[in-house]
């Protein structure tokens, strides 16, 4: 029903009183629909109804489906059933055995459902509603409330004026579910529930890459398991609302009174707690709308107090994360043999750690990387539009080699340089790219070598202390220790500190100091480099050729390459072939059997 009101909208319009009747008809009774399926309803009624370009129409639909939503979401009930951590995990049952009051079982279940049903239907409402995406069209309409300063016009949402109401209960479960994990909060937990915290089973199966997914009716699992269910979709739907949000109310959502410190006070408090099956929908799908929708306008108020206190917890905690899987990789060997279920823990936390990793590179890919910006609904409203030349450009940094074949953006994008000039974001940025050189995974390693050079060609035009610099190009040489047996890897290290050398050689002659303890590194080479690549300028590859002779001995290889001997045979005796004779099958002379298709194609054993 929705994916036939979203693709043929014009259609389903001429029926629209017709359907919203038989919904309003199906909807009055409880026992014909579940709550799911009036989401879906709820969500089909807005697509059809967008198609009206009325905004007061389309308002007066919102506010019908949002009334009994926030008549229970902004409730006494509600309020102080969110309002902490504590309240919450009593109220929906986990502070006491499930066995315990069978009677009191069905207040919980009528909780965990009225949040579910608050949150699911407001994000199915932000999420559908939208404005025309005609100009024209949305000004006659009523669907523009002014103009920025650059001209662009400020659309406003029918949706708005009843979700920016149910806000603050928004921000308070956010904070709440986020202080859920913290070990006190946990430790009020029945240990019964204690599983309902874990990762649930789909997901892993999903990670270790095995099939059979649970087909179990909902209704016939354990209450335990039911609860499980109930906090990591009530997390993914507050995650998804958010972005919604982000994305969909435009400049009217992000100029909102104190937005940047509800978000530090919310989503993103407590997030030393969460584990990584948590954060990474905070950085995939909240952060990452975040960043592409906030408009030019409120990058200074809102997204550089946010990108500032995100990026200081991130940074220390992703430079931890990595230094427990190298010291587990080096004490593999030396370990005794682990359970099966140990080994298989190990895999999960692995997995998880390089997504989060490879999602968080990649958002800071959209905070430097050039943004290409097109006419559509977020970007017309005052909000980005999700840049998809940025995530090409980022994937492309897990193929290809070196400089070659490759299209890169040469500058760095406006944002990037309004984050480079916090100087609490610039150095944890910076931080971050520069260690993840050296991280463990080859894709992550890519991306931060692409990322590197857009932010040193900003930082040279500002004055940088010498012990600043040796740590940039060290971090560098030490990436191509990690990945000096990646041959991708290995060439685009090189070139960036061919690159990075050139740059800041003149300025900071600390580099050559550098280049000089590096094994084999002389100084009447490194001086023969110096005059000989300026005044001939050879082309890149040689002179990548020339750089990499320099550090070939500090480039890291694999313990199997390290002592291979190479194979010398000498005085090999030739192999005598035996020519096949020649055979024209015109010459008369050639009898019959010898003219034959079977001589023609026979090997040279026949002969």
């Amino acid at each position: 029903m929705v994916k036939m009101c979203r693709d043929h909208q014009t259609l389903m319009l001429p029926h629209f009183e017709k359907i919203y009747t038989q919904v309003q008809t199906l909807s009055s009774d409880p026992e014909q629909l579940t709550q799911l399926e009036r989401v879906t309803l709820s969500e089909a009624l807005i697509l059809i109804n967008n198609g009206l370009h009325d905004w007061n129409r389309q308002s007066a639909l919102i506010a019908e489906i949002m009334q009994p939503i926030t008549e229970v979401w902004l409730s006494p009930h509600i309020t102080e059933m969110i309002q902490s951590p504590e309240s919450f995990i009593h109220n929906i049952g986990l502070d006491h055995p499930s066995t315990a009051q069978p009677n009191q079982e069905d207040v919980y279940n009528k909780n965990r459902a009225q949040i579910f049903n608050c949150i699911s239907t407001s994000q199915a409402v932000v999420k559908r509603c939208c404005w025309p995406s005609d100009p024209q069209v949305a000004k006659a309409c009523g669907f523009i409330s002014g103009h920025l300063p650059s001209g662009a016009p400020i659309y406003k949402n029918p949706s708005t004026p009843h979700i920016l109401p149910i806000l603050p209960n928004l921000f308070t479960l956010a904070r709440t579910l986020n202080a859920m994990w913290s070990p006190e909060c946990r430790a009020k937990v029945c240990p019964e529930y204690t599983r309902s915290f874990n990762m649930t089973e789909n997901e892993r199966n999903t990670i270790l890459g095995l099939l059979g997914n649970s087909t179990e009716i909902p209704a016939n699992k354990p209450v335990v398991e039911k609860v499980q269910i109930f906090l990591t979709v009530i997390y993914e739907t507050t995650c998804h609302l958010f972005s919604d949000c982000f994305q969909s109310l435009g400049y009217e959502f992000f100029t909102a009174d104190g937005l940047s410190s509800q978000l530090l006070e919310s989503i993103f408090t407590n997030l030393h707690h969460l584990p990584d099956y948590r954060l990474r929908h905070i950085i995939r799908v909240v952060t990452k709308s975040f960043v592409q929708s906030c408009p030019k306008e409120c990058w200074q108020s809102v997204l550089v107090p946010v990108m500032t206190g995100l990026t200081s917890y991130m940074v220390p905690r992703l430079n931890h994360q990595w230094a427990i899987i190298l010291q587990r990789a080096e004490s593999s060997e030396a370990t005794e043999e682990q359970s099966d279920e140990q080994e298989t823990q190990e895999v999960v936390d692995d997995y998880l750690i390089r997504t989060v990793t490879k999602e968080f590179m990649e958002l800071l890919g959209n905070l430097c990387w050039n943004n290409r910006t097109a006419s559509g609904k977020k970007e017309e409203g005052g909000g980005g539009e999700l840049d998809m030349e940025t995530e090409e450009a980022m994937e492309q940094c897990d193929s290809g080699g070196g400089n070659s074949g490759r299209s890169e953006p040469s500058t760095i994008s406006e944002l990037g340089k309004i984050i480079l000039q916090n100087e609490r974001l610039c150095e944890s940025i910076v931080t971050c790219i520069y260690a993840a050189m050296s991280w463990p995974d080859s894709g992550v390693c890519m991306k931060a070598c692409r990322l590197s050079w857009l932010i040193v060609q900003e930082l040279t035009t500002r004055p940088l202390i010498p012990e600043a610099v040796t740590h940039l190009y060290t971090s560098i040489l030490k990436g191509l220790q990690v990945h000096g047996e990646h041959d991708t890897c290995r060439a685009e290290l090189i070139y960036r500190a061919m690159n990075h050398y050139e740059l800041l050689r003149e300025k900071y002659p600390i580099l050559t100091e550098v280049m000089l303890s590096l094994p084999h590194c002389t100084q009447p080479a490194l001086q023969k480099f110096h005059e000989k690549v300026p005044a001939s300028k050879p082309s890149e590859r040689k002179k990548r050729e020339a750089f990499k002779s320099f550090i070939q001995d500090f480039i890291g290889e694999p313990m199997s390459q390290k002592f291979k001997r190479k194979e010398v045979i000498r005085d090999l005796p030739a192999i005598l072939k035996p020519m096949k004779p020649k055979i024209n099958v015109m010459d008369s002379s050639v009898g019959p059997e010898d003219a034959g298709l079977v001589m023609l194609f026979a090997s040279e054993a026949d002969i």
